[in-house]
């Protein structure tokens, strides 16, 4: 038999019906048995019944909703003054601010925000630090930053955080990025530098808005948004774009990263309180302008007259 002849009988499979095929058949069946029974007797209990209760026909489906731009589309309501007064609900900070003093420890820091983000929006904060032993001025700043975060939730309409659907503040030591949120779970991180550096409030607004965002487009859908990214000059490309391309398409440089950035980026200066009615009017530059004015309508369609609270001047 020649080498080629020789290949081609290796990998030639069984003919169909006949009692190899019906072998490996039962083989493939029980080994898939053996592992879902495996899984059940080694999960917790409480997840046990949801993995019996798994329906493998459901998934297609379910992946389609969440990965696919499935709510990026053209303002459902038009945008202005006029639109309805919303029924603004805000978490009070003001104890537990109170309750943090300048001898705080880091972690007593830490616990108080756990308290209130609990208590308020159903998740906890935590620390991924190393270690906590800060030098006192770093304490300082670091517990100035935690009134930042406290200010920023206060300053949010619990309706706009529930949104989001946090599942979880957490406080790290990362160095290459000030904050991140987890697409899949709606974890937030943020850096210890953040803190230190007075950029918190900046930075949760933002991650909040890549949640908001998952939330309307998808995780995949939001970097693939036909009716955002419209709004672009002609020939402005992410990423590539020169200084005076992005004077004319972008809120901020780092905007520049993605649409989903972008977006971000937007988020940010409208849950801070940084836009008003009177400066999204004088905005020199239409294409941000109309960015602002189609993010706020998709937050509308959600929370009818969120966009008059979040456009009042009301500087966080």
């Amino acid at each position: 038999m020649s080498p080629k002849n020789r290949q081609e009988a290796s990998v030639k499979r069984p003919e169909r019906f006949s009692p190899r095929y019906f072998r490996n058949i039962g083989a493939t069946l029980l080994i898939g048995w053996v592992s879902i029974n495996g899984a059940v007797k080694l999960a917790a209990p409480e997840d046990r019944q949801s993995i019996l209760n798994f329906n493998p026909l459901t998934l297609p489906t379910n992946i389609a909703a969440y990965f696919d731009n499935n709510g990026c589309s053209a303002e459902s309501r038009a945008f202005g003054p006029a639109m309805a007064e919303p029924k603004i609900e805000l978490a009070n900070s003001a104890a537990y601010k109170k309750e943090l003093g300048p001898a705080s420890s880091p972690s007593q820091a830490i616990g108080l925000l756990s308290e209130f983000t609990d208590k308020n929006y159903g998740f906890k904060t935590s620390s991924k630090l190393n270690a906590l032993n800060l030098n006192p001025a770093a304490a300082q700043q670091f517990n100035a930053g935690i009134i930042g975060v406290f200010e920023q939730f206060s300053a949010m309409p619990n309706e706009l955080v529930n949104l989001a659907n946090i599942s979880g503040l957490s406080i790290s030591e990362e160095s290459d990025r000030l904050g991140d949120a987890d697409n899949f779970d709606g974890a937030i991180n943020l850096s210890l530098s953040a803190l230190i550096d007075g950029s918190e409030k900046r930075v949760l607004a933002h991650e909040i808005g890549h949640l908001l965002d998952d939330k309307e487009c998808g995780v995949r859908g939001k970097n693939r948004d036909k009716t955002f990214e419209s709004l672009n000059s002609p020939g402005f490309k992410y990423g590539t774009s020169d200084q005076n391309e992005q004077k004319r398409n972008l809120a901020s440089f780092y905007a520049g990263a993605s649409p989903a950035e972008d977006k971000a980026e937007i988020y940010s200066f409208l849950l801070t309180g940084a836009v008003s009615y009177e400066s999204l009017r004088s905005f020199p530059e239409p294409v941000i302008k109309q960015k602002f004015e189609l993010l706020l309508s998709r937050l509308e369609n959600r929370l009818p007259g969120i966009s008059n609270f979040l456009l009042s001047q009301r500087g966080v």
